[in-house]
């Protein structure tokens, strides 16, 4: 398994432990505050499906404490990121590494009310 940090903070490896092997690469943003973290992450798995991860998390857990494996499109999970923590940066890391020019839907001024 590839990780990819394109934020502020690298997790620590601990976490990463506790994953499943069947994971291709994640990319993720994450960074933390005294007792706490927030953070996305974008998995790929080795059968080419996708997921991905909201890392927020209190003092008594790490950023993949409630991880739960799902297996989606591509165009999926991204719609499902849309929004999140970090989505730009790591839109931009994933389509490097996948070789896309995916772009999220864009916003209409106003929110499109």
């Amino acid at each position: 398994m590839k990780e990819y940090s394109v934020g502020p903070v690298e997790h620590d490896s601990w976490g990463f432990d506790d994953l499943p092997c069947n994971i291709a690469w994640i990319v993720y943003c994450y960074e933390t505050a005294p007792y706490e973290g927030e953070g996305t992450a974008f998995i790929k798995y080795e059968d080419g499906t996708y997921d991905w991860h909201d890392m927020s998390h209190c003092s008594c857990y790490g950023g993949w404490c409630q991880y739960q494996e799902a297996h989606m499109t591509f165009e999926d999970a991204m719609r499902d990121l849309f929004g999140r923590y970090g989505d730009e940066k790591i839109l931009a890391k994933v389509n490097e590494i996948e070789g896309t020019s995916y772009a999220f839907p864009a916003i209409p001024e106003g929110g499109g009310q």
